[in-house]
C-alpha cells in the first residue's frame, strides 16, 4: 500500500564462558531435532575433565583453566561487583555434562569443543561476558569457522553472543560491554563448537541462501571469505528524508542487535533511496528511489559505489502516494536487476538492467503495476497481482511476455504486497485493508499455464484472523522464506504486530496450514516498533551461516531494523484464547526470537 496518511551456582560452556557465551545465532533457523551434538570423533575415548576453584577479584582477573583433551584454556574475569569470599567454580569436560538441558535446534551443533561448568557462592554481577582464550590441539579437526559459543540460563534458554577469532590454532573471544549476572543456585550451560555438519533444513533445489525473497525494500549479502562469515543488510534510508544507504552487520541475527552499521553510502546527487537488492555471489547491490530515477551500484568488496541515471521517469500512482522506482530484485538468470518504473506510453513496466552494462535489456509492459510484486528467480517469472483490476499476471522474463488471467480473482481486492516461494512456486498476495479477515490469496506457478497473452493458473484463499490484530493493514507487507515454506508478515504505515503464515510444503497446495500474528516487542530505546511505510520496508532470507530463516523489518521512522527468527517465530507458544495468536507474555527478545539492530 502506498498511503501516506494510514496508519554455588552452574554454568555449563563449551570451550569456555566466553565461547559459550557466543554460539547460537551463526547457526540458528530451520527446523528438525538436535537432542544431542553429532558424534565427535576427536575426544578421547576416555572422557575428561577439570575443575578450577578461586575467589574472585572485584577489579577482574585471569585464570587459567585445567588442560583438558589437549585444550589449554584461559579465562577472562572483567570487573564485578563481588563482595568478599565469592568464589567460583569452573569444571571443564570433554563430554556434555548430563544435566545439560537440550541443546536448541537451531544452533546446528556439528562439532563440540568443550564443555564447562560454573558456580559461585554468592550472586555476582560481572561487567560484561567474559573473555576466553583457547588453544586447539593439533590434530583437531575443527570443521567449519567460525567457533561459535552458545549460552543457556533457565529464564532465556540458549543464546548467541557472538563468534571467535582465529589465528594459528587460538581461538580468542574478547569480553562484551553486555553485563552478566551470575545468581546464586542457578545452574547455566554453554557449550563452544562449529556448524560444520547437515542443516536440519536442507535447502531445497533452486533457492539460493543469502538472497532477500521478492522485491522487498532491504538488500541482503552474505561474505563467507576469511575466518568469520558475516551477513549484511543494506538499508536506504530515503524514507526519513536522509539521502544515504547503510550497511549494517546483522551476523548476530535475531539474537544479536545493538549498533553495527559498518558503512555508510552518501548520495552525491542527494537522492532518497529507499529500497535496495543483493547479488550474494557478485557481492553487488542496487538501491533505487520511490523520488526518482537514479540508481546507485555498491561494490560491497571494497565499499564503494558509483551512481547513474536509470532512465526513468514520471511517477506511477497508489493509493495515497506516488514511485517511480517502484521495487527492484535480483534476477540471478541474467545476472541482472528487475526494476518496476512507468511505461512512457502508459501503465507501468518492468525492466532488464543488467548488472555490469547499466543498460536496460529487456521492458515487459503491464496496464495494472502493484507495489513489490513478488519474483520466482528460479522461473524467472514477475508475480504481480493487478493493484486495481484484481487480475493476475506474469511477467516473463525468459520470454518478454506478459500473461493475464481471463477475469479478477474473486475476493482478492487491492492486493498491495507479493512473494513467491521458489521451491514450490507457490505465490501469495494480502489484500490491502481487509480487517477482520485478512483474506490472502495463494496461486500455484507451479501447474500455471502460459498460452498467448493468457495465464490459467489454480488459485485459493485463506483468512488470517487472529485476535493480536489491531489493523486492517496488519499482514499487508509480506515476504517469503522458500526453505520453511513460511510468509513473514508486517503491516505498514505504524501497525504494530507481526506474523506467519505456513504455506504448502509442495506444489498444487493453495491453503495455509496455521498462522499467527503478535505485537512487536519494545525497541532498545523503549519506543514502540511500528511497521514501516512504502515501499513495504521488510525482506526474508536464508543464511547458513548466521541466520539461516530470517525476515527483516524496518521502523517507520528508520531507526531500528528488526531481524526475526522465523523458525522460532513459528514455535512460540500461543495465547490460551487463540491458537493463531502468540502468547503476549511470551519475550520475543531474551528467547532470541527478534532482535534490533540501530540505525
Amino acid at each position: 500500500m502506498f498511503f501516506a496518511s494510514k496508519r554455588a551456582q552452574r554454568v555449563v560452556l563449551a570451550t569456555g564462558l566466553a565461547l559459550g557465551l557466543l554460539a547460537l545465532g551463526a547457526c540458528s533457523g530451520g527446523g528438525g531435532s538436535i537432542s544431542n551434538p553429532l558424534p565427535q570423533p576427536n575426544q578421547p575415548s576416555t572422557p575428561q575433565g577439570g575443575l578450577a576453584q578461586f575467589a574472585l577479584n572485584a577489579a577482574g582477573m585471569a585464570v587459567a583453566l585445567p588442560s583438558v583433551a589437549g585444550f589449554a584454556e584461559t579465562l577472562t574475569i572483567p570487573a564485578n561487583n563481588a563482595a568478599a569470599g565469592t568464589n567460583m567454580t569452573v569444571r571443564v569436560t570433554s563430554v556434555e555434562p548430563a544435566a545439560m538441558p537440550k541443546l536448541d535446534p537451531d544452533m546446528h551443533v556439528a562439532i563440540p569443543f568443550l564443555y564447562f561448568t560454573i558456580g559461585t557462592n554468592k550472586d555476582v554481577k560481572l561487567n560484561g561476558f567474559p573473555g576466553f582464550k583457547m588453544t586447539i590441539p593439533a590434530g583437531f579437526n575443527m570443521g567449519n569457522m567460525p567457533v561459535k559459543v552458545g549460552y543457556y540460563d533457565p529464564v532465556g534458554g540458549w543464546r548467541h553472543v557472538g563468534d571467535f577469532t582465529l589465528s594459528g590454532r587460538t581461538a580468542t573471544f574478547t569480553p562484551t560491554s553486555a553485563a552478566l549476572t551470575l545468581k546464586a543456585g542457578v545452574t547455566y550451560y554453554a557449550i563452544t563448537y562449529t556448524c560444520g555438519g547437515p542443516s536440519p533444513s536442507p535447502t531445497p533445489t533452486g533457492v539460493i541462501s543469502c538472497t532477500a525473497s521478492g522485491t522487498g525494500s532491504i538488500g541482503l549479502v552474505c561474505v563467507t571469505g576469511g575466518s568469520t562469515a558475516k551477513t549484511y543488510a543494506f538499508v536506504g534510508l530515503g524514507r526519513s528524508g536522509t539521502t544515504s544507504v547503510e550497511q549494517v552487520d546483522i551476523s548476530g541475527g535475531a539474537t544479536g542487535g545493538g549498533s553495527h552499521v559498518v558503512h555508510t553510502y552518501n548520495s552525491t546527487t542527494s537522492t532518497s533511496y529507499t529500497e535496495c537488492s543483493g547479488d550474494t555471489k557478485n557481492l553487488r547491490v542496487f538501491c533505487g528511489a520511490y523520488s526518482g530515477g537514479e540508481l546507485m551500484d555498491i561494490h560491497v568488496s571494497g565499499q564503494t559505489d558509483s551512481e547513474f541515471a536509470s532512465g526513468a521517469t514520471g511517477f506511477l500512482g497508489f493509493s495515497g502516494g506516488s514511485c517511480t522506482i517502484c521495487a527492484i530484485g535480483y534476477d540471478r538468470t541474467d545476472n541482472a536487476f528487475l526494476l518496476e518504473d512507468p511505461d512512457p506510453a502508459g501503465g507501468g513496466q518492468f525492466q532488464r538492467m543488467g548488472e555490469n552494462s547499466h543498460t536496460i535489456d529487456m521492458s515487459n509492459h503491464t496496464s495494472d503495476p502493484r507495489e513489490n510484486p513478488g519474483y520466482d528467480y528460479v522461473k524467472n517469472w514477475v508475480f504481480n497481482p493487478g493493484y486495481r483490476t484484481d487480475v493476475l499476471q506474469i511477467a516473463n522474463f525468459t520470454n518478454g511476455k506478459l500473461y493475464t488471467t481471463t477475469s479478477s480473482i474473486t475476493n482478492m481486492s487491492t492486493p498491495d504486497s507479493a512473494a513467491v516461494d521458489v521451491a514450490t512456486h507457490i505465490a501469495e498476495t494480502p489484500n490491502e485493508c481487509s480487517f477482520p479477515t485478512g483474506l490472502t490469496t495463494l496461486a500455484d506457478l507451479g501447474t500455471a499455464t502460459l498460452s498467448g497473452s493468457t495465464l490459467t493458473i489454480t488459485t485459493g484463499q485463506t483468512t488470517l484472523k487472529s485476535t493480536a490484530q489491531d489493523s486492517c493493514l496488519d499482514p499487508d507487507a509480506s515476504q517469503v522464506d522458500s526453505v520453511i515454506h513460511t510468509v513473514f508478515f508486517t503491516g505498514e504505515f505504524g501497525t504494530a504486530t507481526l506474523g506467519f503464515g505456513l504455506l504448502p510444503t509442495t506444489s498444487t497446495g493453495t491453503t495455509f496450514s496455521d498462522w499467527a500474528f503478535v505485537a512487536w516487542p519494545k525497541q532498545p530505546d523503549g519506543g514502540t516498533f511500528s511497521s514501516g511505510v512504502d515501499p513495504h520496508q521488510i525482506a526474508a532470507f536464508n543464511d547458513p551461516n548466521n541466520c539461516p530463516d530470517c525476515g527483516l523489518a524496518l521502523n517507520a521512522n528508520s531507526s531500528w531494523l528488526a531481524v526475526v527468527d522465523l523458525f522460532k517465530l513459528i514455535h512460540a507458544p500461543r495465547s490460551a484464547g487463540d491458537s493463531h495468536a502468540i502468547d503476549p507474555t511470551y519475550n520475543l527478545v531474551s528467547h532470541g526470537v527478534v532482535a534490533f539492530y540501530k540505525l
